[in-house]
């Protein structure tokens, strides 16, 4: 090619340079044709990894992203120096594939681990506890008129509903399970319109639930739900629990909240409870 001005070119000067141009574009257009027909591709896809992956280190913080033809992960670790002396980490992980999204956190000081899995059918979710929220406000420790969210722990779930006149998260429903020597499911309900206990002012307490014990149904105060048994507040007949009674961990509790109905299965009675006093109905 000539370095000439092609402004200063005449006719045939420029069609010289043009034919010029052809010949090298398909000399070049062969050469490309010649590489990709005889390219290895398990070489190609191994050496396209080796650059794809990426591993940023700082002192304490280790990140990594991996991309392969089937799946695309990434993880950060950091690791904390405890008050022991002990290295522990906290972990997060993300995994793509075509048909399933993997997301695992964890920290190795408190021995907890969280998952999500989405797949084309469904997600799971698992860990200590899960909140699911629908909220105006991104924090739990305010919000607005409506806000909720439900958490769900290993002993059940539970909705929190946001009271603007309180200023904080109340729970309005639970559904669980009281789980001792056997398992005891119940139904809560929370704080809502009406009259309210010193002992439960503004503090969202469960205030009523109804609660499968062994030998029947409990319909009444909540804090009887801290305890499993055959009978109200874990007793091994039908019986006051008056002035006080043991929880499930051997707590002494106040038994002059305990006011509702039992219905006993076994010997097919109905007993009102006052303040922790019974009376056969």
């Amino acid at each position: 090619m000539s370095d000439k001005d092609i402004n200063h070119m005449d006719f045939k000067e420029l069609r010289n340079e043009v034919q010029l141009l052809r010949d090298e574009l398909a000399i070049m257009r062969r050469e490309y044709e010649d590489l990709f027909h005889n390219l290895d591709t398990e070489n190609f896809s191994s050496e396209l990894t080796k650059k794809i992956n990426s591993v940023v280190t700082s002192d304490d913080v280790e990140s990594r992203i991996t991309q392969e033809a089937d799946k695309i992960s990434s993880e950060v670790e950091q690791k904390i120096l405890s008050s022991e002396g002990g290295i522990y980490s906290y972990i997060s992980f993300i995994e793509q594939t075509a048909n399933r999204i993997t997301i695992v956190v964890s920290d190795e000081s408190e021995g907890t681990k969280s998952l999500f899995k989405q797949t084309s059918d469904g997600f799971r979710l698992d860990g200590n506890q899960v909140i699911i929220s629908n909220m105006r406000n991104s924090s739990n420790e305010s919000g607005s008129y409506g806000d909720s969210y439900v958490k769900v722990l290993s002993t059940g779930l539970n909705l929190f509903i946001y009271d603007t006149q309180r200023e904080e998260y109340l729970e309005k429903i639970g559904l669980g399970f009281y789980s001792g020597y056997y398992d005891h499911p119940y139904i809560t309900f929370g704080a809502g319109t009406g009259e309210e206990t010193d002992d439960n002012k503004y503090t969202g307490k469960q205030l009523g639930c109804i609660y499968k014990l062994g030998n029947g149904l409990w319909i009444g105060d909540a804090s009887a739900c801290n305890v499993g048994g055959n009978y109200p507040c874990g007793t091994e007949t039908v019986s006051d629990v008056f002035p006080t009674y043991l929880d499930g961990n051997g707590v002494q509790q106040d038994g002059r909240n305990i006011t509702g109905i039992f219905i006993d299965f076994v010997n097919g009675a109905i007993y009102k409870y006052e303040k922790g006093i019974h009376t056969k109905l």
